[in-house]
């Protein structure tokens, strides 16, 4: 008789004094006792296909491993197992970001997602009222997978995984996502009643990682790029705010390899081009219920923090710097005006998101772990600096409730 998931993790041998112990609440054991069967069932219906029980074996494992820190303590005291709770996917992101030079501080922001992300599978499991839903497509010898899904009802993150026995696509070090007529492929989201909601997103692409597999996260930010939409985008977050449900549309009909290094003609060097169809579709629970919105007030040199909001995963700041961008001898076309956000001991919070309110207006996104005291910085290089990269026009110093 085939064993279920949870004899599976009966046979492994485990020694429970490794862990400390810390009482998590009723909430906190449920949720990752679903991320973690999930991760084992995603694990078992991987050896199925390609007979590998040495891998299974060692995955059943980890998973156990993990069940026995869910039960005996959180992610926050056993760091080094933290990220297997995680799924596959986000533990081979991690991986990566730690890895690559160029990918300093993204390992945080995975952790940070990761924390409060959600198995696809699942939440597609508790939403029966659509059968159009896929979560793994195959095509054309690839296999095509939504891991993992969260929505701040700011921003919303889902991870994509990738696995081929093609020879020149597992070449690559990078898959891109694109559509036949050859713009990226950008997913589409409408709120549960069918509407469709204007957003904006990053383009799809993969990274290889150790286990052969190609994976990525995937951002979808509900705010206009277009600072004229402002009575739009406030009508968008208003009614993401009222849905608790959210349903994203991801259509992929080519994946093309790429090598990271580039040819003497400065293109991407491309591995291989496959044709199918990969479209995923699959509902997300808009999760905003502990959002928290602040007044601030605070300004230096025409450079005004009206507002922040905190999230699980950010803190978004609105700013206003009208008051300096139309002053003379200031000129609004010849440079820009960015921000940076530290901690009290000078550390950059991770940015995530920027969008405009309207011509001077921005909210400001960085990654946020309860920091009470932070420092907002503003930067220009315009022409009022002569040139000058980089000067430093304000620093407002914040308290957060």
């Amino acid at each position: 008789m085939q064993k279920t998931i949870y004899q599976l993790l009966n046979e492994v041998e485990t020694d429970f004094t490794e862990y400390e112990q810390v009482e998590l609440s009723s909430e906190e054991k449920d949720y990752y006792k679903q991320k973690i069967l999930m991760e084992v069932k995603d694990m078992k219906d991987n050896t199925k296909n390609n007979g590998n029980k040495k891998i299974w074996k060692k995955a059943v494992g980890i998973a156990a491993a993990c069940a026995v820190v869910v039960g005996a303590a959180g992610t926050a005291a056993n760091p080094v197992l933290a990220k297997q709770i995680f799924s596959r996917v986000f533990g081979n992101l991690i991986d990566i970001s730690e890895k690559e030079e160029s990918w300093v501080g993204q390992n945080k922001v995975y952790t940070k997602i990761a924390e409060n992300a959600l198995p696809a599978q699942g939440e597609t499991d508790k939403y029966q009222d659509s059968k159009d839903y896929v979560t793994t497509v195959e095509d054309n010898g690839v296999t095509v997978s939504v891991s993992d899904v969260y929505c701040d009802g700011y921003s919303l993150y889902y991870t994509l995984a990738m696995t081929t026995d093609n020879e020149d696509l597992n070449k690559a070090d990078t898959i891109l996502l694109y559509k036949q007529n050859g713009d990226f492929s950008l997913p589409k989201v409408e709120s549960e009643d069918g509407k469709r909601l204007d957003t904006g997103c990053t383009w799809g692409s993969l990274k290889k990682s150790e286990d052969g597999s190609f994976v990525g996260m995937l951002e979808i930010s509900f705010s206009n790029d277009n600072f004229y939409a402002k009575e739009q985008q406030e009508k968008l977050k208003s009614e993401i705010e009222q849905k608790g449900r959210l349903v994203v549309d991801c259509p992929v009909e080519v994946l093309t390899g790429v090598l990271n290094q580039e040819a003497e003609d400065q293109c991407l060097v491309e591995t291989a081009c496959v044709e199918g169809k990969w479209n995923l579709k699959f509902p997300v629970t808009v999760d905003n219920a502990d959002n928290q919105t602040f007044e601030i007030n605070q300004e230096d040199n025409g450079i005004l923090v009206e507002s922040a909001t905190k999230t699980k995963t950010g803190l978004i700041l609105t700013i206003d710097y009208s008051t300096y961008a139309t002053r003379p001898p200031y000129d609004f076309e010849s440079g820009d005006i960015w921000f940076t956000v530290k901690d009290t001991e000078g550390n950059n919070l991770e940015n995530l998101d920027w969008d405009y309110n309207d011509l001077f207006t921005e909210n400001f996104e960085v990654l946020y772990d309860g920091q009470k005291d932070i420092i907002v910085e503003a930067f220009t290089n315009t022409q009022e600096n002569r040139g000058e990269m980089n000067v430093k026009i304000a620093e407002i110093p914040i308290h957060l409730p």
